[in-house]
């Protein structure tokens, strides 16, 4: 029954009434019908595959990428405890001044006085370099506006560098107070 139908679908040549097709027109018919219905099914087959494949391969990349930036997170987004605390430099144009960080706040030595800027710390933003050397932003409040700090933080070494003065070199104070705590408050300097 499905040869009969398959060949009925199929354009025939003309034939005079009451005549049936030579047997090998009915063959190619056949032969073409049978082909035509593979294909088909083929494409049947294939389609929904081809549909999914388009949908879940791309779902999977970007889960495999949230994945690893989650196992692999970037630099840190806050000031790394090895940073808090004081900072001095052996360059002659800074031997009166230091640096001080603390979690929240941000201070500049300004004389041999110990006079200091102190100013919040409103962000920090950090990028990691390929030599393991990281790039950091600390913004801060001065009475309302926002300003930037950028420096560069050598973990091995534990030194820093000013972005904008890479040859000042600065290394940390060591001291009890910014060994043992972390997170202590800047006025206490």
């Amino acid at each position: 029954m499905l040869g009969a139908i398959l060949v009925a679908s199929r354009p025939q040549p003309p034939a005079s009434e009451g005549t049936r097709p030579s047997p090998q027109i009915a063959r190619e018919n056949v032969k073409q019908a049978l082909q035509d219905l593979r294909e088909s099914q083929t494409a049947k087959d294939h389609g929904p595959r081809h549909r999914y494949i388009h949908i879940v391969a791309p779902a999977a990349l970007v889960a495999a990428v949230v994945g690893f930036l989650i196992l692999f997170p970037g630099a840190p987004q806050s000031l790394s405890p090895q940073l808090i605390g004081s900072w001095e430099t052996p360059a002659r144009k800074y031997a009166d001044r230091t640096l001080q960080l603390s979690g929240s706040e941000i201070a500049f030595e300004q004389s041999s006085q110990n006079d200091f800027a102190s100013y919040p710390i409103t962000g920090v933003t950090s990028q990691r370099n390929a030599d393991g050397s990281l790039i950091y932003v600390v913004t801060y409040d001065n009475d309302g506006v926002a300003h930037q700090f950028s420096f560069i933080h050598q973990p091995v070494a534990n030194t820093i560098t000013l972005k904008n003065q890479p040859q000042v070199i600065w290394q940390k104070i060591r001291n009890e107070k910014s060994e043992t705590s972390p997170e202590f408050p800047i006025s206490n300097f």
